[in-house]
């Protein structure tokens, strides 16, 4: 998830250039945020626990971002890329509109059960960052159910709108995985990723 975290920092003229150096700080933090809002919850999670778990100083992550909640946000959008790739690429591999739904829903639990800390992140914790987080959470359900609307509106092309059953799977997807992730459940997390693509959902509202 964060492949330049762990790239140790080396100073001096035969150092690593000013630009790898700040995107090695910046996946530092945004992986310090994941794992901290995790443990502790957005509400508790402060600049001192950031800079702890990053092992950076205060003016480098002033640097790169205003505040906590600026460096939340920049989490969730690297975060859902993340997501959201794997879900379009797992969902293009279907041969069938089913197949594809189905394929797209395993790839968003089996996300939650690959990288926790990243899918609490943005599913559970986005709801205690205020508006803004709210916010990104609630575009975030709005992509994912645009992705699904085309092969919706292929199943039942005179069933009810596919753009409403699209946001309502996605967001119903999200209500069964944020218990598990909230209570850092690994086992009802692996059981739902393998359940999940069985779930009536997209055929009943297909009907």
């Amino acid at each position: 998830m964060w492949p330049e975290a762990d790239r140790k920092l080396v100073s001096g003229p035969h150092g690593m250039p000013a630009a790898e150096v700040l995107g090695v700080q910046r996946e530092r933090l945004l992986k310090a945020m994941t794992e901290v809002v995790t443990r502790k919850g957005y509400a508790g999670t402060t600049i001192r626990d950031l800079l702890d778990q990053s092992g950076l100083s205060r003016r480098t992550f002033y640097d790169l971002y205003v505040d906590k909640e600026d460096c939340y946000l920049a989490a969730f959008r690297a975060v859902s890329d993340q997501l959201e790739d794997r879900i379009e690429t797992t969902f293009e591999g279907g041969a069938t509109a089913e197949q594809r739904l189905t394929l797209a829903i395993e790839a968003l639990a089996g996300f939650c059960v690959d990288e926790p800390d990243a899918a609490c992140t943005i599913l559970v914790e986005s709801l205690a960052a205020g508006q803004s987080g709210r916010d990104v959470r609630n575009g975030l359900i709005e992509r994912i159910a645009e992705l699904l609307q085309p092969a919706l509106t292929e199943l039942r092309p005179a069933g009810p709108s596919s753009a409403l059953v699209a946001r309502a799977t996605v967001g119903g997807i999200f209500e069964l995985l944020y218990g598990p992730l909230a209570r850092h459940d690994a086992d009802r997390l692996r059981d739902l990723a393998e359940q999940i693509g069985e779930l009536p959902l997209v055929p009943t509202a297909a009907r």
